[in-house]
């Protein structure tokens, strides 16, 4: 098998697949997905609850390692041969993720039929080997819920893999599916063992059933995901320019920074209706602690809102400055940086992007920026509606490399030469330093390509 080192078998649910197919409005066979088991009695996307776990079948058992993160040889229709749809991005676009069917390494051989009945066990043995630490999706339970406000609820899980701690870094975020098909990120404010909290407002169709979860309730997760990290963010001197629940990546980035021996100058800028929330004051006292000189402003929109002045006293002389907001708020807060000499490779944003069934719908919220290529001399104007930077290039006759056009492959990563690149539906390829993936990328203002 070339693209794994230790061979095994693949187990596809069609209930998954007609899931699939429903989102996609295009008839997904499961023989696309290159089973050698298809199941049956599972609700979509149950079979990834099987992670860790092993499958009896007559004499046979079956250790479930992990999901299948999927490759562009789905889009090919296997009664026609021809490449009818984008698999990967039909995945990626409605549910979230790239994965779908599980691998299972043999422990126990045996002969299977047809109608087998199959026995689900926890494992005697140790198979945690076979088991690899993934950011791919699994299922968490629910450890509390706690309202923090009218409309903030806070909401703590436990990953039992352990996989977070393998992964984590301050301010990294969590996936959240639902098969309807519904996801969304969330920031990780806290981490305490094994156990993660994330802080949704209650507005729109995601935040509304994960607000409504209790105590045992389990729940899709991936992750922890980010590029907006904290040792890529904090400088010795940074600004937090925030408003509403935008200040959760403030919390996120912050959570673990008062163990470090660094004690830079921080400055919070925060805008939200009414009195200061619990979690500004949590912000607040993380800030005040982890600096050597502070500055912390509120401004409640019921009596006023910060002028321009108000914003450029905050950033002006910070080599970093980090901005989350509605995207109006996001816009002028990086014109102000732009107005003040802020180097915009220092500008870093997290904007409030919901996913949508039209893929280029998750760019709505971004600005129009001019693209540059160095090589080529080539220059145009990227708008929302061109899509992910390697459309808008594409489109434009400038070549560009390419394989999956989902972010699972890295084939093509570019170096970015100059500004930033947002990526609104995370990538499951590693990022390198300096280097962007245009196929799943959108400009954060203007930006340099090496191309």
């Amino acid at each position: 098998m070339f693209d794994s080192q230790r061979s095994g078998i693949s187990i596809i649910n069609p209930r998954t697949v007609e899931r699939l197919s429903a989102a996609g409005e295009i008839i997904m066979d499961p023989r696309r997905y290159r089973g050698n088991i298809l199941v049956e009695g599972l609700p979509a996307f149950a079979e990834f609850g099987l992670i860790g776990k092993v499958l009896r079948i007559g004499e046979a058992r079956i250790a479930i390692s992990k999901s299948i993160e999927r490759c562009s040889a789905t889009s090919v229709n296997p009664e026609s041969t021809d490449v009818d749809t984008n698999g990967p991005r039909l995945l990626a676009t409605h549910f979230g993720h790239l994965h779908c069917g599980i691998y299972g390494t043999v422990l126990d051989p045996g002969v299977l039929e047809v109608g087998n009945e199959i026995d689900i066990e926890m494992p005697s043995e140790d198979i945690s080997h076979l088991v690899p630490a993934k950011r791919s999706p699994r299922y968490a339970t629910i450890q509390k819920t706690k309202k923090v406000s009218v409309d903030i609820v806070e909401v703590t899980l436990r990953d039992a893999h352990g996989w977070l701690s393998e992964h984590d870094e301050p301010g990294s975020h969590l996936r959240i599916h639902f098969p309807d098909p519904v996801w969304r990120n969330y920031t990780i404010t806290a981490v305490h063992g094994q156990d993660v909290t994330i802080a949704v407002r209650i507005q729109g169709r995601v935040s509304k059933k994960v607000s409504q979860l209790q105590a045992g309730d389990e729940l899709l997760i991936s992750g922890p995901y980010g590029t907006v990290t904290a040792d890529r963010v904090l400088g010795e001197r940074t600004a937090f320019v925030t408003a509403g629940i935008g200040i959760t990546p403030v919390l996120g980035l912050l959570r673990n920074f008062q163990a470090s021996s660094q004690k830079p100058n921080l400055r919070l800028l925060h805008v939200e209706r009414g009195a200061p929330s619990e979690l500004f004051l949590r912000a607040k006292q993380q800030v005040e602690q982890a600096a050597t000189e502070s500055t912390v402003l509120h401004f409640d929109t019921t009596v006023a809102r910060p002028d321009i002045e108000a914003i450029a006293q905050v950033v002006k002389g910070c080599d970093s400055v980090m901005i989350c907001g509605p995207g109006q708020f996001t816009s002028m807060v990086r014109e102000i940086c732009r107005v003040e000499g802020i180097d915009s490779s220092r500008v870093h944003t997290e904007a409030f992007v919901s996913p949508q069934k039209d893929f280029s719908s998750l760019f709505q919220d971004f600005d129009q920026a001019q693209v540059s290529c160095a090589k080529s001399g080539k220059e145009m104007t990227w708008q929302p509606v061109d899509g992910v930077l390697l459309d808008a290039l594409q489109s434009r006759g400038i070549s560009a490399p390419s394989s999956c056009q989902a972010g699972s492959c890295g084939e093509c990563a570019v170096t970015l030469l100059r500004g930033n690149v947002s990526y609104p539906m995370e990538p499951s390829a590693p990022i390198t330093q300096g280097k962007i993936l245009t196929c799943v990328g959108v400009p954060n203002g203007d930006v340099e390509l090496e191309l």
